[in-house]
């Protein structure tokens, strides 16, 4: 049978997604790198298409790509002149700009309702591409299933959509007489005053590290261990929240990235280290260097090591900071 290709193809260093139009259902295909899943929805089975406006911070094949061509041409012209620092740092904060606005205010969710299962669509997370995915999709359904009655609001509003166990609300199971029923828990929160200061932190870090890249005084080692002690205890504490059911998932996401990177840079401070020491240009260099060797790799911070932290810094603080905007300006929950 042959196939033809839906808009959205989502694209990951270990999953993919995509969509494919058959003569009779869409064939959903999820690729994990070593397999791939299909699954076929019929025309005449579909209930109900559902695209909900959500924030989506994927990096794609094509970021990546684009990240590293910025990285390579970065190091190639800095060698070269001296303006190449400030032009392209203007470029890389332009793209992760972008790269926000895109992920926070023009992504969505799609998923897919039969009679017998409730399905997401990786691949339809950005909302020009969900329109171009119901514009190339309806036509095909309205013909298996006939045009929309007049009053279709209400009929929507009567119907039952997806698979019963999902869509109805589960009750509490009653063993006897009087048994106590757990008390629901509150919905969790887009922010937290912790969450805020983890993001502070997280900026605070970035614009020391870039104003101090030069500077090997201990008082400003001292400042940046004491943002990196900031930035353990806040996220941990983010971790917690959101464990407790308090925060939602969005900054439990870059909690665990920000220490996956304070543990990264831990273990390869050492090694940089080292490797200055033996750079060092004379005997009598290496041998000073050597007598405070203990001192020198507790105290010191490389400088490529202090320009990544930067710049991941910066752009963890940059999603936090829009997650914390974004958050701010919700409406809050009615209870």
């Amino acid at each position: 049978m042959p196939y033809r290709k839906l808009p959205g193809h989502r694209r990951g260093l270990l999953r993919s997604a995509s969509l494919w139009l058959g003569d009779d259902h869409i064939l959903s295909v999820k690729g994990f790198r070593v397999r791939e899943d299909y699954r076929r929805f019929h025309f005449r089975d579909i209930q109900a298409i559902v695209i909900a406006d959500a924030p989506r911070y994927h990096i794609s094949t094509r970021a990546l790509t684009i990240g590293a061509v910025w990285l390579v041409a970065y190091i190639a012209a800095a060698a070269r002149t001296s303006w190449a620092h400030i032009v392209f740092w203007l470029i890389f904060a332009a793209l992760t700009v972008g790269w926000l606005y895109v992920s926070g205010s023009c992504s969505c969710r799609c998923r897919i309702f039969t009679a017998v299962s409730r399905e997401d669509l990786p691949s339809i997370y950005r909302t020009w591409t969900a329109r171009r995915f119901l514009q190339r999709l309806e036509p095909h359904i309205l013909k298996a299933q006939g045009t929309l009655p007049e009053n279709w609001v209400e009929v929507v509003d009567a119907r039952l959509i997806g698979p019963p166990e999902l869509a109805a609300p589960a009750q509490p199971v009653e063993f006897g007489a009087g048994a106590p029923v757990e008390a629901p828990r509150k919905p969790a929160r887009p922010r937290t005053p912790i969450s805020d200061i983890f993001v502070v932190s997280l900026i605070a870090d970035a614009i020391v590290m870039g104003l101090t890249l030069r500077m090997d005084s201990s008082r400003i080692q001292w400042v940046i261990y004491s943002l990196a002690f900031a930035k353990m205890v806040t996220a941990i504490l983010v971790l917690v929240q959101h464990y407790r059911g308090t925060l939602e998932i969005g900054l439990q996401r870059l909690a665990i990235a920000s220490l996956l990177l304070m543990g990264l840079l831990f273990y390869l401070r050492p090694l940089f280290v080292s490797l200055e020491m033996g750079m060092q240009p004379s005997a009598a260099g290496r041998a000073s260097v050597a007598m405070s060797r203990d001192a020198y790799v507790f105290m010191r911070f490389p400088t490529l090591l202090r320009e990544i932290d930067a710049i991941v810094s910066g752009v963890l603080g940059l999603i936090g900071g829009f997650l914390t905007v974004r958050a701010a300006g919700r409406a809050p929950d009615s209870l």
